[in-house]
């Protein structure tokens, strides 16, 4: 799960499966991945991507904060 702004994106670890307004639906009934597609793939790509630094910095032992 990632939180960014006001959105709340949860990953399976393949895709996405929810997007929530959180300023708009604090109990995460409304599920916005379809209707706000933009949204869905930015929010996507932050989530691969920070799922590539851990593995990267994992495998390099490298698990510090700069």
């Amino acid at each position: 799960q990632l939180i960014y702004k006001n959105f709340a994106f949860v990953y399976d670890g393949k895709t996405g499966i929810s997007l929530y307004d959180l300023s708009k639906d604090k109990f995460l009934k409304n599920n916005l991945l379809t209707s706000e597609p933009a949204i869905s793939k930015e929010l996507e790509e932050k989530v691969k991507a920070i799922i590539q630094t851990y593995n990267q910095r994992l495998l390099k032992n490298n698990m510090r904060v700069n």
